[in-house]
């Protein structure tokens, strides 16, 4: 696909989503994916690890609850966030709200920092609640590596330089950023994060991202997968004209995508919280990427 912006304009009436509204989703079938050779990781201890990503999630306590509900029935190594991770404004009040159900999983959270975060003044109260001292952390877990970056500064050298770095690793790796760079939903693809997709492309297995309160996976590009996950339970938007790649989308449920990875090999699925949907697939990992 061209790296562009989309251009189309959506209707106020299909921009306005609603939580409330009734679920909708569509697939298309993936184009068959060429796996590439790949170089085991001799002497790893634990050949299998779990995650649950989700994003755009506590606007109230009960937000925080369902979530940490999902959380306990998956049991994962990791939850990682896509960002916004407490409303409206990622304050020290807001993350009370967050820790009413999600504060006994803030030692194994890998969070990332969203629009919504940064109102307060460089997402410190998100430092403080997780104990971080910067906006870029990694996690190895078993044969994965998680890295979360910062998509309000995708240009930051520094940024930039550490990423690049941890994306050298014979793990599969994962990387978790707010804004996605392709998106059909209410605030579109951004090419504002182009360097931190560049730097992702072909070396990341899995890129997720939030930002549109919706579901929405992409074909893979040069072996890197795409996956906007906002459903961790603001309110749901609407769809616009598809953008070339979307595989399947879905709105109005809310959930986490668990993404289970044993050797060098990955399968997901979407776990709602409410409803019915869910999506599944699997791949391999890229590794010895050097």
């Amino acid at each position: 696909m061209t790296p562009i912006r989309a251009s189309v304009t959506i209707p106020e009436a299909q921009r306005q989503g609603s939580a409330t509204r009734p679920a909708r989703h569509e697939r298309r079938a993936e184009p068959a994916r060429v796996t590439p050779a790949t170089t085991a990781r001799a002497g790893s201890a634990r050949r299998t690890a779990t995650l649950l990503v989700a994003g755009d999630i506590v606007k109230k306590a009960e937000d925080a609850r369902a979530m940490g509900g999902l959380i306990a029935r998956t049991s994962p190594d990791l939850f990682v966030t896509t960002g916004d991770n407490a409303y409206p404004d990622g304050s020290d009040e807001d993350f009370q709200k967050y820790d009413e159900g999600l504060g006994r999983y803030r030692h194994r959270t890998l969070p990332v920092a969203g629009n919504h975060d940064h109102h307060s003044e460089g997402a410190r109260p998100m430092l403080r609640y997780f104990g971080l001292k910067k906006l870029w952390n990694s996690r190895d877990v078993g044969p994965v590596r998680v890295i979360g970056v910062d998509s309000e500064f995708p240009d930051d050298p520094g940024q930039l330089a550490w990423l690049k770095s941890q994306l050298r690793t014979n793990k599969c790796v994962v990387v978790s950023w707010h804004k996605p760079r392709y998106s059909s939903s209410r605030h579109g693809s951004s090419s504002d994060v182009g360097p931190l997709w560049q730097a992702a492309l072909g070396k990341a297995d899995v890129v997720v991202n939030g930002h549109d309160h919706n579901y929405e996976r992409f074909a893979p590009q040069k072996g890197t997968r795409e996956i906007v996950i906002g459903t961790g339970g603001a309110s749901a938007y609407d769809f616009g004209d598809r953008e070339s790649g979307s595989v399947v989308r879905h709105t109005g449920t809310t959930g986490g995508l668990k993404l289970t990875f044993t050797g060098n090999r990955y399968v997901a699925q979407f776990l709602p919280i409410d409803g019915s949907f869910s999506d599944r697939f699997s791949g391999t990992c890229r590794r010895g990427r050097g």
